[in-house]
């Protein structure tokens, strides 16, 4: 069964461009369809609106949901996760996904663009 979108969901091209970048594997873990499933997750959260929410630089595809998997680790565990560009400061307007490196299993640190690209970063 199909999971029900909101309207802060990305459209689907970009889920796609998302799932593709990250190698349908999840960002965190390097987990590919783990036993929790997929989701795409905003690095800069819904709760803190910007024009750039669903760009695909502000998402990262984890294995779980937000109760289960590496999803909800990044939630569980916020020093972490923004530390490592899982999660990106919402209350800071200075604070751009694309400007924020995050730390993925499949290519090391990287920026993340909004085409679909990302670019090796310094450790």
């Amino acid at each position: 069964m199909p999971v029900a979108r909101t309207v802060s969901d990305p459209p689907a091209e970009t889920r796609l461009l998302v799932e593709s970048r990250d190698m349908h594997q999840c960002v965190r873990c390097g987990g590919s369809w783990h036993w929790a499933g997929m989701s795409i997750h905003h690095r800069r959260p819904r709760s803190h609106r910007f024009p750039g929410l669903n760009n695909p630089s502000n998402l990262i595809v984890l294995c779980g949901s937000g109760s289960v998997g590496c999803h909800a680790w990044v939630h569980q565990h916020p020093l972490e996760a923004y530390a490592n560009g899982w999660l990106v400061h919402g209350t800071k307007d200075e604070t751009d996904p694309l400007k924020v490196p995050v730390l993925t299993k499949q290519h090391g640190r990287v920026l993340l663009d909004d085409e679909g690209g990302w670019t090796p970063c310094a450790q």
